[in-house]
């Protein structure tokens, strides 16, 4: 199954990874976790320059934090809502209220 962006609310979040891993196709998976904390102004800049790297391929960028703070929000706006060509965002959170 080709995944797709999505945002996924589950408090399992290792399992929902391991998942969408086995269901990927020929996407190339990355992933940018931070579990136990707030995903950082950095992680931010991480996704960002991962997400604007060139790839014939489609590459799926999972974000997987338990807070996603407003100015992290403000800085992945852009790319999540015009994702650069062949990219998909899937963003794990335990609640909806941290995104």
């Amino acid at each position: 199954m080709k995944l797709i962006s999505q945002v996924i609310v589950t408090s399992k979040i290792e399992e929902t990874i391991a998942m969408l891993e086995a269901q990927k196709t020929n996407e190339r998976i990355v992933k940018v976790l931070e579990e136990e904390k707030t995903f950082s102004v950095d992680n931010a800049k991480e996704v960002i320059a991962k997400a604007y790297m060139a790839s014939e391929e489609t590459t799926v960028i999972i974000l997987s934090a338990k807070v996603f703070s407003p100015i992290v929000q403000n800085k992945l706006l852009k790319v999540i809502e015009e994702p650069p060509k062949n990219k998909e965002f899937i963003l794990i959170t335990q609640s909806k209220s941290t995104i």
